[in-house]
């Protein structure tokens, strides 16, 4: 019995597989459309085993679908990718430039003040001047003026080359330069500190009518004349008192340094012939100890007494 229903079974399967023209309304094809496609996952059923004694050999039959549609594989969530965040830029706020003040207008009272402080005497074209642009800006104005050293072929003299100028003018029969092309050497006259002393006060007073850049750098005149209080050099120390053309070519150094490097300063102040002859270290000599002799120690004494340091240890706040 059940070797028939084996084998029923085997042809309609076979049926079933068979291809040809079928009508569309046969039992054949409704089974074709409702019998579910075996799948691979199919079970099959075990083989039958011929218990009969006919001699017939065991078959492996077809696999036979058991009517349960295979359940499609679950396909595994695609994780969503997970955002990065995105850092959003600082925004770092722009600074509104700071207006700068309006600078406060300068009085008639306040310009004068200035003008005795950093010159030798307010004329009304300064005071004018200072009261137009302010302080500050006339002070500028100064420090970026022309001065006698920024060139020796215009008309502005040093004090030294006036001082020259002058004393030609004033005795020009006298052979000033004589044989040796060096001025005053050979007569070493007196007169000549009273034409350095008429080349000083032109231009540092200025006013020529001529002469007009004379004195019109009246900041670094002032402050020339303030250095020369400090660093002191006189005609009273001979040879000096003869060769004022010495105590000129000093006054052009203070002059010429005025708005520089205070620690230069003193260097070409410490080499120049006038304070070498006044402080008496003009050939200096080193200690001799057979001699007995030691080096004249006056301009290393003045140099950190009255120059720079001073006789006492300052604190930070001048006591």
């Amino acid at each position: 019995m059940l070797k028939k229903i084996f084998v029923l079974g085997c042809l309609v399967s076979m049926l079933a597989a068979c291809g040809g023209e079928r009508n569309s309304n046969s039992p054949a094809d409704t089974v074709a459309n409702t019998t579910p496609t075996p799948s691979p996952s199919s079970a099959p059923v075990a083989a039958a085993t011929d218990d009969d004694t006919d001699g017939a050999t065991t078959q492996s039959p077809e696999p036979v679908s058991t009517g349960v549609p295979t359940s499609a594989p679950t396909a595994a969530p695609i994780a969503s990718p997970t955002a990065v965040p995105t850092s959003t830029p600082t925004v770092v706020p722009t600074s509104t430039p700071t207006p700068s003040p309006t600078p406060t207008p300068t009085t008639l009272k306040s310009a004068y003040r200035l003008l005795l402080q950093t010159t030798f005497g307010p004329v009304q074209s300064d005071l004018d001047r200072v009261m137009a642009i302010g302080a500050a800006a006339w002070v500028d104005e100064q420090l970026a003026k022309p001065s006698a050293y920024d060139s020796t072929a215009d008309a502005h003299q040093t004090h030294l080359e006036r001082t020259i100028s002058i004393t030609q003018h004033a005795e020009p029969d006298i052979s000033w330069f004589g044989s040796s092309g060096v001025f005053n050497k050979e007569e070493r006259a007196f007169a000549v500190a009273a034409y350095q002393m008429a080349a000083w006060w032109e231009n540092a007073i200025g006013l020529h009518p001529t002469h007009t850049s004379h004195g019109s750098d009246q900041l670094r005149q002032r402050v020339a004349y303030a250095l020369s209080q400090l660093l002191v050099v006189s005609t009273s120390e001979s040879p000096l008192n003869k060769r004022a053309e010495g105590i000129a070519y000093y006054y052009d150094l203070l002059a010429r340094h005025a708005f520089g490097n205070y620690r230069t300063l003193l260097g070409e102040m410490a080499r120049s012939p006038a304070m070498g002859i006044y402080l008496s270290h003009q050939g200096n000599r080193k200690a001799d100890a057979q001699a007995g002799t030691r080096p004249d120690e006056n301009f290393a004494r003045e140099i950190m007494q009255l120059f720079t340091v001073g006789l006492y240890a300052l604190n930070r706040d001048g006591t």
